[in-house]
């Protein structure tokens, strides 16, 4: 099947310019929104997208505020938090991928912190179903042990230090990620040094604009077994904000069925491409 690529601008919902892609069939069967994991570019997912296109699914990847193509000339000093991502950002992205695919039905993959967006999303009835990869509680103690060092220098050391020296965070290397706002950066942290990570805010009223408790489209849940952060204990107390909506759990086995080594990241490798055609599945016995 021919798939064509093209890289597209936007507008947030407030006014904020986005960059983005489809990567779309000429006759696509449905609209796929693609949500990355913190800092991670649309780079990240597109071998992932032109499958997922090559089986019928215009694929829209975006970049949030702050971060690869959505990135102002100067970060420092550049005004965004983690929340803005859900609530400005994923929602508009959304929209922009209705007006690509008019009439098709919507869903939407995201990989970790992507699944937190569809609780801040007001057009989140648009959707026909979610498929969350990876997605778990940021809070560190549900994560594995052999994390926890690791963590604590990152959000009490290396995090604050870089910060310091350079207004935003700026990436060293230490993760697959690309630079940050201080913003999404201070916020991202408080909620993971925070046992009931961004779930205090929606209970305190910090979050004005959030829907968890309305979402209603299915949400299929995919954790692996050798992730260090998205543990039983992680993933489950994400699905407990969606409290109104279908969901299920499956556990992929790293050492069965000729997967590679996945952790937190390498789902979306081609090495482990085996994988990719169970949302893609799930999502066609919507479309049925």
């Amino acid at each position: 099947m021919s798939v064509t690529e093209e890289k597209l601008r936007f507008n947030a919902r407030d006014g904020q310019s986005l960059g983005g892609v489809l990567i779309s069939p000429a006759a696509p069967k449905a609209g796929l929104l693609i949500s990355s994991a913190t800092a991670v570019t649309t780079e990240f997912y597109a071998h992932f997208a032109r499958y997922a296109a090559s089986r019928g699914f215009a694929c829209l990847l975006y970049d949030c505020r702050g971060v690869g193509s959505s990135r102002p000339k100067q970060l420092k000093g550049y005004q965004a938090n983690m929340a803005d991502w859900g609530r400005l950002d994923a929602p508009a992205a959304l929209d922009e991928l209705q007006r690509q695919v008019s009439g098709l039905p919507l869903f939407t993959l995201g990989h970790s912190v992507g699944g937190h967006f569809i609780g801040f999303m007001d057009n989140h009835h648009k959707i026909t179903a979610n498929a969350f990869v990876a997605v778990g509680s940021g809070f560190w103690g549900v994560h594995r042990p052999t994390e926890w060092f690791l963590e604590f220098l990152f959000f009490y050391i290396i995090g604050p230090l870089n910060i310091w020296r350079n207004g935003y965070l700026k990436n060293s290397g230490r993760w697959q990620g690309t630079d940050l706002p201080a913003g999404v950066y201070w916020q991202w942290r408080r909620w993971c040094l925070t046992k009931q990570y961004l779930a205090k805010d929606l209970l305190a009223g910090k979050l004005d604009d959030h829907w968890f408790d309305q979402v209603s489209s299915p949400i299929r849940s995919y954790g692996f077994s050798d992730d260090p952060v998205v543990t039983p204990k992680s993933l489950a107390k994400t699905l407990g904000w969606y409290s109104n909506t279908p969901q299920e759990t499956v556990w992929v086995d790293a050492n069965e069925g000729g997967l590679g080594k996945i952790g937190h990241m390498g789902m979306f490798s081609r090495r482990n491409a085996k994988f990719w055609d169970q949302p893609l599945n799930w999502f066609e016995s919507f479309l049925d």
